[in-house]
């Protein structure tokens, strides 16, 4: 419950904001969500791509119980948008669907919480304008399902422990195996709900009762069949993402300051000061307020993982979005109690609401100009560093491919194909998806991942070998798999206001002898 201070002066936050009634805040909420939905609405289709979604896309096509990279949420989400278009607008549509869910959800979670609905509706409009959670809404990768579902699961989880019904433990455990299903680092949310049991006295009693393991036991059988798929498939994504996880390469500096750059970026650097400073402040209110410890539990620990993970290892940015949904509701809190004069200290008063504002207005403003740029560059950033590069190149790359494609086809024998292949998969779902005719790109060894593949090139073959011009060394390692030498045929420089952004080499290799690709 939102404490409430009557000595301080009322102002005009306070009379008009602050105590904002329900039913306004959901009005409000409908408008955030609506004009956001349609700001993404407008963009998604007109940019292409990245590697990354064209490559979730082509799980879409062939869907399984999982992949080697993540569970198999991602492909499902993109499968239930693409029943009618293949375009960028659908292959992004389910994250433009799930961030505004997320929205909603989200809303109702910090008014439970904290029974405001200023502080539900604020919070709520803090996220969209954070840059992590704008992109979550633009580009659709395994990050914006595990967000909805994790959302929810607070949701949910919070609710069970009020009201102790069985019914609610079970749809809690729904929603937590759906977590699990998007992404591995679902795992973090079960073992926080865990941690905040042990603190909360209030809900202690709850380790002793059945809800809270049925909720795990009906997670852990929606997650069966990615264990299934694991099983048969010699653990492999298991032990890649492992791998990713816990490597040590030996603590050191190199990638601690990276990592909490990354995250100052993508949360928005004024609003990630401003939640370590409602994080500091919330350890004040922890021994009368269950919902403080709340938001910390399933933020903090999170957090930590990643900031150590990265004293021995490269972590990337997105790795730890799934943690700040909580932040933005201490931020919201936090802000409020100054409006309130809950909270003491001149510089906090001071410091904390110029970083929200200042991180509004920067958003905002951010967000406003990045969408410009990407749509038409104009800003003077480096290619190397330029996000832009991400979203560009794809379309020219498949019709140059596409041109040598038709050209080495036309010259061939009759009983003789042609077939493109590559040495990256994320090379391979790029070219495949901005192909005009789709003609299959092959990558080596593409059983696990591309399960698409179904059918293989025929010995004697004619193969055309796509390669960034960077990794062009690596090309002898394929001339054995073919009765001829690889000879070039071409080459294609990307550029980006007039800077090469990519570049590229296209080999023909004729007399495929086979082995390459699991045959």
């Amino acid at each position: 419950m939102l404490p409430v201070n009557s000595q301080h002066p009322t102002t005009l936050i306070k009379d008009t904001l602050l105590n904002i009634s329900k039913q306004r805040a959901q009005l409000w909420l409908w408008i955030l969500v609506i004009a956001f939905f349609l700001l993404r609405l407008a963009f998604i289709g007109q940019v292409e791509l990245t590697v990354d979604e064209t490559y979730y896309w082509e799980w879409a096509k062939d869907l399984q119980m999982s992949y080697l990279d993540h569970p198999p949420m991602v492909a499902y989400s993109i499968a239930a948008t693409t029943m009618l278009s293949d375009s960028e607008l659908f292959v992004r549509l389910s994250a433009l669907i799930l961030s505004a869910a997320t929205s909603i959800v989200f809303f109702y979670l910090a008014f439970v919480l904290f029974e405001s609905a200023f502080i539900a509706l604020f919070s709520t409009f803090l996220i969209n304008v954070s840059l992590l959670f704008f992109a979550g809404g633009i580009i659709v990768t395994p990050d914006t399902p595990q967000i909805f579902f994790w959302t929810l699961f607070l949701l949910l989880f919070y609710t069970a422990l009020e009201k102790d019904r069985l019914s609610w433990w079970v749809l809690a455990g729904i929603v937590l195996g759906c977590t699990f299903l998007s992404k591995y680092t679902g795992v973090f949310v079960l073992a926080s709900a865990f941690l905040y049991l042990l603190w909360e006295g209030r809900y202690r009693k709850q380790l002793i009762r059945p809800g809270f393991y049925l909720m795990g036991i009906v997670a852990l059988i929606l997650f069966l069949p990615v264990v299934y798929w694991n099983y048969t498939h010699e653990w492999a994504s298991f032990a890649k993402q492992f791998s990713h996880g816990f490597s040590n390469k030996g603590y050191g500096l190199r990638f601690f300051g990276e990592f909490l750059g990354a995250q100052a970026g993508l949360v928005n650097p004024f609003f990630f000061i401003a939640g370590m400073i409602a994080l500091w402040q919330g350890f004040k209110f922890t021994k009368s307020s269950p919902q403080w410890k709340f938001c910390i539990i399933f933020f903090l620990p999170t957090f930590l993982f990643f900031l150590e993970k990265s004293l021995t290892q490269r972590v990337e940015g997105n790795w730890a979005a799934i943690a700040y949904m909580p932040l933005f509701i201490m931020i919201a809190v936090l802000f409020t109690y100054i409006q309130q004069g809950i909270v003491g200290g001149k510089v906090i008063k001071k410091v904390v609401p110029g970083l929200v504002w200042t991180g509004v207005l920067v958003g905002l403003l951010a967000t406003g100009v990045a969408m410009a740029h990407v749509l038409n560059p104009f800003l003077p950033i480096p290619p190397k560093v330029d996000i832009t590069k991400r979203l560009s190149g794809g379309k020219e790359l498949a019709l140059k491919v596409d041109e040598i494609y038709k050209e080495i086809a036309s010259s061939q024998e009759s009983e003789k194909e042609v077939f493109i292949f590559s040495m990256r998969h994320q090379l391979v779902s790029k070219i495949y998806y901005n192909l005009p005719d789709k003609q299959r790109v092959y990558y080596p060894e593409p059983g696990y991942r591309y399960p698409s593949i179904k059918t293989l090139p025929n010995k004697g073959d004619t193969g055309l070998f796509v390669i960034e011009r960077k990794r062009d060394e690596s090309t002898h390692l394929y001339f054995p798999y073919f009765e001829n030498d690889c000879s070039r045929v071409g080459e294609q420089i990307i550029k980006l206001n007039g800077e090469e952004i990519w570049s590229y080499y296209f080999y023909k290799c004729e007399g495929y002898k086979g082995g390459l690709f699991d045959d």
